[in-house]
């Protein structure tokens, strides 16, 4: 699953289409969301938004392939990796147990430098608010709830902006001290890449990011998991789907519009 790249209060899930068609061609069954913005939305509600998809995709691939150890790997770019990290949290540990790894990518791990931007504005954070939903601050707590199996890359472009570069080493740095084997955690800092190229690096085989994801989470997961032919296995994804956002309109309202699925 992809939580879509941009900031809070601009931009939608259709930025997060540049790398889907590679990754569905290796494999992948491929969910991008997205969530409401912020002023319309406050950014605690922007993160149950996505806690309630994440809670979704969780239990239909249980439902549908077979096995609740069935690989999830989630990435986050930007406000992405932040909403990921936090939404994590919000999961039933029960649910929550089922994502193998966490893959963040030039995230933003503290608000609290945003407080004196314009940009707070619209994403009306105050000291409080900020710090809570600093995944930086948070990393106690998903250690204690997921600590066990949970893996975790932290992923930064060089030429990204200084600022982005060093929230990445501090939040490894914060990581460090409580997740204590080296196969737990990870920080790449790659060459030539910045904050938007990044992304789009995402949607060719050839490039060096791509790679690295595919190494940290590989793709070619459906036959194993479902013990089917690739195309019967895709055929029973697209049925249970389209039940399955059937029932979830009645349910959550408008969630289904926010999940790009591909397949």
């Amino acid at each position: 699953m992809v939580i879509r790249c941009g900031i809070l209060n601009e931009g939608s899930k259709e930025y997060g289409k540049s790398m889907v068609k590679t990754l569905v061609s290796d494999g992948a069954v491929v969910a991008v969301v997205g969530y409401n913005l912020s002023p319309k939305v406050a950014i605690p509600q922007i993160v149950d938004e996505v806690a309630e998809q994440l809670k979704f995709i969780i239990e239909w691939s249980r439902m549908r392939l077979a096995s609740q150890k069935s690989p999830i790997h989630l990435m986050g770019h930007s406000a992405g990796a932040q909403l990921i990290f936090q939404a994590l949290l919000k999961l039933p540990k029960a649910i929550g147990e089922s994502v193998l790894s966490l893959i963040l990518i030039s995230g933003v791990y503290d608000l609290e430098p945003l407080i004196g931007t314009e940009m707070n504005k619209s994403l009306k954070l105050d000291r409080a608010l900020a710090y809570s939903l600093s995944p930086i601050n948070n990393v106690r707590e998903i250690h204690i709830m997921y600590g066990a199996h949970l893996k975790l890359s932290v992923v930064v472009g060089e030429d990204d902006t200084p600022t982005f570069v060093a929230q990445s080493r501090e939040f490894f740095k914060t990581l460090e001290q409580y997740f204590t084997s080296s196969e737990s955690i990870s920080l790449h800092i790659l060459p030539h890449y910045h904050h938007f190229n990044i992304i789009v690096g995402l949607g060719c085989k050839e490039e060096s990011v791509y790679e690295l994801i595919d190494a940290i989470a590989p793709a070619r997961i459906i036959d194993a998991a479902v013990g089917v032919s690739t195309n019967a296995a895709l055929l029973e994804i697209k049925k249970s789907m389209s039940t399955m956002f059937k029932w979830l309109k009645r349910v959550s309202g408008d969630y289904h519009h926010r999940i790009l699925l591909s397949y």
